[in-house]
């Protein structure tokens, strides 16, 4: 670490140094005292945040949660989140807090569910997290209406309603009832362009503009204007 401010003395450099530099560390574990991220590697993981047992006997579960490399996909259920235990208290709707996510496993989706209960047969939310990626998202106290009601609020994952500048490159998947307009010229290639149905394409005009080398349609493929 470096001093703050070069008259900064031993005592005024901790100081300094711990409110600007401080970081967050995690033990990561299971059953042990101490631990801070959950470690999970079952198929299915059940987390009830409402236990004071959540990952082992009278240990609660922080609210972060990470696995590493195993052989198959996983799924983790959040259990009654809305009723997670601060520390031996079950927090209300006066209270929110953020939980975190981290998928280590190198080939294999960490799937998250956001439960009522244990049987989680029907989910509130649920996130499909993919293999070396991380993510938060946050819990709501209270199981009343208008209150948390278990979900987990995710960051968002729709852009319905919005305009995207620049969608960049895009290698493969698939856009459905998307518009795309294209005011600068150059832009707006497609080196293959399938549709399932049918596709309309309102306007190709150049080589520079709307190019499509392939275009196929397994239903009408209409062009407006070429």
């Amino acid at each position: 670490l470096e001093a703050i401010g070069s008259d900064a003395g031993p005592i005024e450099h901790r100081r300094l140094t711990e409110a600007h530099r401080k970081l967050t560390v995690y033990k990561v574990g299971t059953s042990s005292s101490g631990v801070g991220c959950y470690q999970i590697s079952g198929a299915t993981t059940e987390a009830d945040m409402s236990s004071p047992d959540c990952r082992h006997t009278g240990q609660t579960c922080s609210g972060c949660f990470i696995t590493t490399d195993t052989a198959s996909d996983k799924v983790l259920e959040v259990i009654k989140c809305s009723s997670a235990l601060y520390g031996t208290v079950a927090i209300d709707s006066t209270y929110a807090f953020e939980l975190q996510f981290i998928n280590a496993d190198d080939d294999h989706q960490l799937t998250i569910k956001a439960c009522p209960d244990a049987l989680c047969s029907s989910p509130s939310d649920t996130f499909v997290l993919p293999p070396g990626e991380a993510t938060v998202a946050y819990c709501y106290g209270g199981t009343g209406v208008g209150e948390g009601q278990n979900r987990l609020f995710f960051p968002t994952t729709t852009f319905a309603g919005r305009t995207i500048p620049d969608m960049g490159t895009i290698e493969s998947g698939t856009l459905n009832g998307v518009t795309i307009g294209n005011s600068n010229p150059g832009s707006g290639t497609f080196s293959t362009l399938s549709s399932s149905g049918a596709a309309t394409l309102a306007s190709v005009t150049s080589a520079g503009e709307g190019k499509f080398d392939t275009l196929s349609s397994s239903n009408a493929a209409t062009l407006a204007s070429v």
